[in-house]
């Protein structure tokens, strides 16, 4: 997986794909690729560590560089046309793109799609597979209020994310439908009793 931005949504999401238990992960700047050999551009300590638990093989260079070979892009770098499809077709076959810059993706979807990509998503609304926080934020700080849960791990995080990709069935789900929409209304009863779940069990660990 590459993640273009080391931001505060590229570390969020790069915590939450490495609890999820994705290993090998590459996160990259406008320098290039962050590992712990790299000393230019480091003195944040997020992005310490990040090149701390991600990029095993330490590769360097450009995004463009890394993402040969990869499966996987996510795209919070906030700068539009970031990627072309001369680099999709450059990582690995059926390549899952998300350009999640707003209002301008890293790459548009028609492009992302004529560079071989099977599944890409934006954070906009008037393309398929819209990536949008209102999905999920909403749910979580009412199940937050209700079950007076004071503390949002990763793991937590995790376990919503994997019950919210299970609502659309084998039937529902196609390579431009891979989420369920906003307003869909079993989101905030999966949020309530997925998190309501976790917090019974710590209680019976600790019993």
């Amino acid at each position: 997986m590459v993640i273009a931005g080391a931001g505060s949504a590229g570390f969020g999401i790069f915590r939450i794909l490495t609890e999820a238990g994705c290993t090998d992960i590459i996160v990259t700047d406008s320098i290039g690729a962050l590992h712990v050999n790299r000393t230019v551009g480091m003195e944040n300590p997020y992005k310490r560590e990040i090149a701390n638990k991600s990029n095993p093989l330490k590769l360097s260079g450009s995004l463009f560089e890394v993402m040969k070979g990869a499966d996987v892009f996510i795209g919070v770098s906030g700068k539009g046309n970031l990627v072309n499809k001369d680099i999709i077709k450059k990582m690995n076959p059926d390549p899952i793109v998300f350009g999640l810059s707003n209002p301008d993706p890293e790459i548009l979807p028609s492009d992302a799609l004529e560079g071989g990509a099977r599944i890409v998503a934006t954070r906009r609304s008037d393309f398929a597979n819209q990536i949008s926080n209102a999905v999920v934020f909403p749910s979580i700080l009412s199940a937050l209020l209700d079950l007076r849960i004071n503390t949002l791990s990763q793991s937590m995080l995790v376990a919503v994310a994997t019950a919210l990709s299970n609502i659309l069935d084998n039937k529902q789900l196609r390579s431009d439908y891979i989420l369920p929409k906003v307003d869909d209304p079993r989101i905030i009863h999966i949020v309530t009793d997925t998190l309501r779940n976790i917090i019974q069990s710590h209680m019976e660990d600790k019993n």
